[in-house]
């Protein structure tokens, strides 16, 4: 054994040990790039330089080829190391600026740029020969090797050519400190589970299709072979906020504890792999904006606040949850425009020789409802995800539960390259150039990270303690403005001076005027399902609060009497599941004549579906017959008004009940 003192520690080493391999053996670290303990020490990179003392002289020279002595007394910190070390790390620097290893090295320096400029910025080979001893003294093959000279110098195979033994060898690929062998030719540098980024892409868009699927096929009398509202009722804002705002566990939303269960489990899943509006957002956009972490907290105070408006009762923010946003421009605008041109004009029995006056008998088409998702998929050409990493509720809500999630994302560092390729594929950007972590609230398990791999270090596995240790994490302060920006909300929205005194306010049949705005979480799935067109969701009539809440419109159609598809729709049960027989006994409204227009034609008798509710009869001071409504008998279905001949307003109108919210 000899012994020698290393940073002013005593070390004892093996004769044959070179210095670095004597310093890593006593777990000093001495800063090196090229040196492999299977490779023989070629001193190439120049950073590994120590001072040396020996019969009171001093040098400085690399340690990896460097034997060790007896009383020799090494120094990796002295000032002559650290401004060779320094200076060699520059140099390098110089001619790979945005190489990882030498960015770190330089930081540990105190190098912020270097000192010269290059033409090729994406040089990645520091020439330090690794690979070529590697092809020379592990694959023994001598197939790559250095050609020309000064700033063309480049590691290569013979004439540029791909060689039959490089596609099947890859020995020399854990050997490059920066990743520049994915550029020698012949060599293929593979990730070691591109197959999960091949499941998650198909589970992706065998989501979306669901997704398509079930809203086009919301139609009223069609059975599917799963629920048409299956991705609301496993959404588990909605569920929350819902329950919350409408102080009831909803029986419908139970599925959502499976979707928080799986998320406690491996993480994020639910946005990388099942939101439908995710699969959109992940398929474009830069993934690396020089946009500011901090904005990863906006969604967190969005959840404090949605949370916050629920407690008052107040369920308008629910406009901003990601799956209302991909459903009602797909209810209210996509598919009915579809239909528009491709259904044939149908005039209803018995109008065909009548007076038809201004009956839109085809879809209408809410192009405003648009909007939303249109800001949505203009903001993904900021960032990648834009959406997802700034401003989802839902998104907050998950990542808070992925914290604590058992599956988490974490590099193997004992067979890490650190060549950062995680790096360049996270759709999140959530991985840390300083040691490749990733924060498991912003991770969505998409397996990107693990598919560009080289090395098989990315991996999932059990890591049960949260971490809480982020900038943008929630905080005492931010749940304080997210409360107080919902409670702020909800009195805002509740104002008065923000609605309009709309009297034809018809809510479903068997929503409750009291509390349907606390229950309602603007989906629009109930327009898709209506089969006469009857419901429309509301833009400014009733208040902001009501805005994007569902409405009948009799005129635009009636709601029909063999129908009641909208309570079998409704996640939340704000319009409430029904029985056909029940839901003919729903009062939603009362239709009055108006006797000044009244043409006396009584087609709105005719068309009744509700025994004795409309009959004929005479009103005094006036003469003829006209139609009489039986207050006590009739719903408010609407069938009257939809049919009245008149051109406008019909002679005949449903008014809401007096407690219209």
């Amino acid at each position: 054994m000899v012994a020698l003192t290393i940073n002013g520690e005593l070390v004892e080493a093996k004769e044959g040990m070179t210095v670095l391999e004597a310093a890593n053996s006593a777990g000093i670290g001495i800063p090196h790039l090229c040196s492999e303990p299977d490779i023989k020490p070629y001193g190439a990179c120049r950073v590994c330089v120590v001072e040396v003392t020996r019969n009171g002289r001093s040098s400085v020279t690399t340690s990896c080829d460097l034997p060790v002595e007896e009383g020799m007394v090494i120094d990796a910190r002295s000032p002559a190391a650290l401004k060779t070390r320094k200076m060699m790390v520059d140099l390098l620097l110089s001619r790979c600026p945005n190489v990882r290893p030498l960015k770190h090295l330089a930081a540990g320096l105190g190098i912020k740029q270097p000192s010269f400029s290059t033409e090729n910025p994406a040089e990645d080979c520091i020439l330090c020969g690794l690979c070529v001893r590697a092809c020379d003294e592990v694959a023994q093959k001598d197939v790559i090797g250095f050609v020309d000279r000064g700033q063309q110098r480049k590691v290569t195979t013979a004439y540029d050519q791909a060689d039959p033994y490089c596609a099947s060898c890859g020995k020399c690929i854990k050997y490059c400190p920066t990743g520049a062998i994915e550029h020698v030719p012949g060599i293929t540098v593979k990730g070691l589970g591109r197959i999960w980024i091949y499941l998650r892409q198909a589970v992706q868009v065998g989501m979306l299709a669901l997704f398509l699927y079930l809203i086009y096929n919301t139609v009223r009398g069609k059975v599917l072979p799963v629920p048409a509202n299956l991705f609301s009722r496993f959404d588990p804002l909605m569920a929350l906020v819902a329950m919350i705002g409408g102080k009831e566990l909803i029986a419908n939303m139970i599925p959502a504890l499976i979707t928080i269960v799986v998320t406690l489990l491996i993480g994020r899943v639910w946005c990388g792999w099942i939101c439908p509006l995710g699969t959109v957002l992940h398929a474009y956009g830069p993934k690396f904006p020089k946009l500011p972490n901090w904005l990863r907290s906006i969604k967190y105070i969005l959840l404090i606040a949605f949370v916050g408006g629920a407690l008052l009762g107040v369920l308008a923010f629910m406009w901003f949850d990601p799956i209302t946003i991909f459903v009602r421009p797909l209810a209210g605008t996509v598919f009915p425009y579809l239909l528009q041109k491709s259904a044939p004009i149908a005039i209803p029995d018995g109008l065909a020789a009548q007076r038809v006056a201004e009956i839109p008998l085809r879809p209408l088409i809410h192009r405003e409802l648009l909007i939303p998702l249109g800001i949505v998929l203009f903001l993904n050409l900021f960032a990648k995800r834009f959406w997802c990493r700034y401003l989802c509720p839902l998104g907050a809500l998950i990542a808070l539960t992925s914290k604590f999630a058992l599956i988490k994302r974490y590099v193997d560092k004992k067979i890490c390259f650190e060549w950062g390729c995680c790096l360049h594929s996270c759709p999140m950007d959530t991985i840390a150039y300083k040691d490749l972590s990733s924060d498991p609230g912003e991770c969505i398990m998409c397996m990107d990270c693990i598919g560009d791999c080289p090395s098989g270090s990315t991996k999932f596995g059990r890591k049960a303690k949260p971490t809480w240790v982020y900038s943008y994490d929630p905080s005492r302060r931010k749940a304080l403005v997210g409360v107080a920006a919902g409670v702020a909300g909800a009195f805002l929205l509740r104002m008065d001076a923000f609605k309009s005194k709309y009297q034809y306010l018809i809510r479903p049949p068997g929503a409750e005027q009291n509390n349907f705005l606390s229950k309602c979480i603007r989906c629009g799935q109930c327009i898709k399902i209506c089969p006469n067109n009857a419901l429309h969701l509301v833009a400014k009539e009733g208040g902001i609060e009501s805005h994007l809440t569902p409405v009948l419109i009799p005129r635009t159609g009636a709601c029909d009497w063999e129908c009641n598809s909208c309570g079998q729709i409704c996640p939340t049960q704000a319009i409430p599941k029904l029985s056909l027989e029940q839901k003919r006994k729903q009062q939603m409204g009362t239709a009055v004549v108006n006797t000044e227009i009244c043409i006396r034609c009584l087609l709105c008798i005719k068309e009744c579906p509700v025994k004795g509710a409309l009959v004929q009869g005479t009103i005094e001071g006036l003469k003829g017959k006209y139609p009489i409504v039986d207050a006590t008998k009739c719903i408010g279905c609407g069938a009257c008004e939809f049919i009245c001949p008149i051109k406008g307003e019909a002679a005949i109108r449903v008014e809401a009940p007096p407690k219209s919210a």
